[in-house]
């Protein structure tokens, strides 16, 4: 029985040794010990990622199931609504709160292989790729190649893997329950929040930049034209609430202005308990 037991236990993702990490609420903090985010486990495997831009504010949560519905909300104050909110997944949602407080939903292009595609090439893409799997468009490799923390939960599933991009950023991914990478955080330039939502195929759909500049940029990918040679396309995302192809002066947030002061690093989490579980190298 415990050696069947054993067999069934999902392998770890990333290379660096696997701890196991109950559920809780872990405390991200900078060299002069402010709060930049936290990291929630859930007792139910749900993740809460809450990130700061200005210390102990909370200007992006994003928040996974098991079963990989995500969804992310930026710049929310207590009791109103978001500046924008995302639903990621194979289809996609916005929602935005415009400059003139009008909130208005957007949908995706939202049909699987494109809705301009014609229906005897979405079939055959669809039956090409249950025999053929999708190959990620990022892996945790490419996200964090310098892995030195990997955290499992209660059912010995990877559910976090920290360490450094290529560029030397403190770096995050988060798993859903089937293993599959969907959210990876970095602290561009080693000062300010930057973070990439993805698809259950890991491809990219939404990536929020926050500083230098006092205004938070989106962009984000959909279905592209079916003349394209490339599966998704980046899009802008305007205070109109329309998608736009991505310009030099799309994508900006101008009603969700911000002072990002940057960080001191190196940066630290912390358990409930106090202790340090992981500090960047």
């Amino acid at each position: 029985m415990l050696l069947a037991a054993a067999a069934c236990r999902p392998a770890p993702i990333g290379r660096a040794a696997a701890t196991f990490v109950p559920a809780q609420t872990l405390r991200f903090q900078d060299a002069a010990g402010a709060g930049i985010g936290r990291l929630t486990q859930a007792t139910d495997g749900v993740l809460r990622l809450s990130l700061s831009v200005v210390p102990g504010a909370t200007d992006l949560l994003v928040t996974l199931q098991p079963d990989g519905h995500l969804s992310a909300t930026v710049g929310a104050p207590p009791g109103g609504r978001p500046a924008v909110s995302f639903v990621v997944g194979d289809d996609l949602a916005f929602g935005f709160l415009q400059a003139d407080g009008r909130y208005e939903s957007v949908r995706g292009r939202g049909v699987e292989y494109g809705p301009d595609w014609p229906t005897v090439r979405r079939a055959g893409a669809r039956l090409y790729h249950l025999i053929v799997p999708w190959t990620p468009g990022v892996t945790l490799d490419d996200a964090i190649p310098d892995q030195d923390a990997q955290f499992i939960d209660k059912d010995g599933r990877t559910f976090a893997v920290l360490g450094l991009s290529s560029a030397t950023e403190p770096s995050l991914a988060l798993f859903d329950g089937g293993g599959h990478l969907r959210i990876w955080a970095a602290w561009a330039e080693r000062q300010w929040p930057a973070v990439r939502l993805l698809d259950g195929r890991g491809e990219v759909r939404v990536a929020l930049r926050f500083g230098p500049q006092p205004l938070p940029h989106v962009t984000v990918w959909d279905h592209a034209d079916p003349d394209s040679p490339d599966r998704l396309a980046p899009y802008g995302l305007d205070t109109d609430a329309r998608l736009e192809v991505a310009s030099a002066s799309g994508g900006w947030l101008s009603w969700f202005p911000h002072a990002p002061p940057g960080l001191t690093l190196p940066m630290r989490l912390i358990d409930q308990r106090g202790r340090v579980v992981w500090e960047e190298k």
